[in-house]
């Protein structure tokens, strides 16, 4: 609802403004902003009442933020300010070219607003100077569905970006999905994939795009499906030695694929009577030769081999009767 009445209350407001920090920053630039679009109306989170203590706000080319008066902070259930001539109300100020798209903002996160009743939702509204504006103002909110292929539980957490109460946890089960709705824009949700013996996860995908990493987090945006995809085995070992042709290593059982809690003995032996087993890493990391290795993952080790150093002792007898050079310098 649109309207260039209730003058009185303009002339209060450029009285106010006249005084305002803003009026003395107009003067000292030698123009004077227009007067303050000013808004109220519903505010949501989805289809539900946002919270009183929620924060309202106005952005845009143009747009002095913060100043009194935007944003504005909630003192009722589903609602910003309010019609009547002493009721708060978002007032938006600056130097602002009519028709500037604004953007509209409940605990920093982007909102929707529409012209209530029924009108569409959109993304800005434009500034009118003199204008008295009902817009409700909606923070959207998407669906996120979590699935497990396989054997792992899914550990879902995040705290809502507007209207929080706490954290939200949940977990999704085996080989099961969830949908979680309601989900308000910007909010991040953790997923952590949780296996066990002998499970392996083999990765994420959202929305049918790979995904590195875990636990991932989401970003609200849209609508999106997360997908781990765990298996139980068999499982692959992959040995490596470094560097080449320095050693090997002898596994028992020989192989490279083997069933869930297999347990196999890797033994590093040189190659070069000048090159020593220097240590494991990888998948374990001991110094430890022969070592056990327990198969319930995928694995993959490496054997490190050393040049050996040697300790070289000259002496000269009689003692001061002549010396020894090694590579042109005297060693003793």
């Amino acid at each position: 609802m649109k309207s260039r009445s209730f003058w009185f209350l303009y002339l209060i407001l450029a009285l106010l403004f006249a005084f305002s920090p803003v009026a003395s920053l107009a003067a000292d630039e030698g123009e004077v902003p227009p007067v303050p679009h000013v808004f109220w109306g519903r505010l949501l989170v989805g289809a539900a009442e946002a919270p009183a203590g929620s924060e309202v706000g106005a952005d845009g080319e143009g747009v002095m933020t913060p100043v009194e008066g935007n944003p504005i902070t909630t003192t009722e259930e589903g609602k910003y300010g309010g019609p009547e001539p002493l009721d708060p109300k978002l007032a938006v100020n600056g130097y602002i070219e009519e028709g500037t798209p604004l953007s509209f903002y409940v605990d920093e996160v982007r909102a929707e607003v529409r012209e209530p009743p029924g009108g569409a939702w959109q993304d800005t509204y434009p500034f009118h100077s003199y204008w008295r504006t009902e817009l409700d103002v909606r923070v959207p909110v998407y669906t996120l569905t979590v699935a497990s292929t396989g054997c792992c539980t899914i550990s879902v957490e995040y705290i809502p970006s507007v209207a929080a109460n706490g954290p939200v946890t949940d977990t999704v089960a085996p080989g099961d999905s969830k949908a979680f709705p309601d989900i308000p824009r910007d909010t991040e949700v953790q997923l952590t994939a949780e296996t066990v013996v002998c499970c392996a996860l083999e990765g994420w995908e959202v929305d049918g795009s790979p995904v590195e990493g875990n636990p991932i987090v989401v970003t609200m945006d849209d609508n999106y499906t997360a997908v781990a995809t765990c298996y139980m085995g068999p499982f692959t070992l992959e040995v490596n030695v470094d560097p080449e042709g320095m050693g090997h290593v002898d596994v028992s059982p020989p192989g490279e694929v083997y069933t869930c809690c297999t347990t196999i003995t890797l033994t590093a032996v040189s190659d070069d009577a000048c090159w020593e087993f220097e240590g494991w890493s990888g998948a374990v990391v001991t110094t430890t030769n022969p070592m056990s290795i327990h198969m319930d993952s995928d694995k993959v080790i490496t054997a490190t081999f050393a040049l050996k150093t040697f300790t070289l002792e000259v002496a000269v007898s009689p003692e001061g009767g002549g010396d020894v050079q090694v590579d042109g310098e005297v060693a003793a």
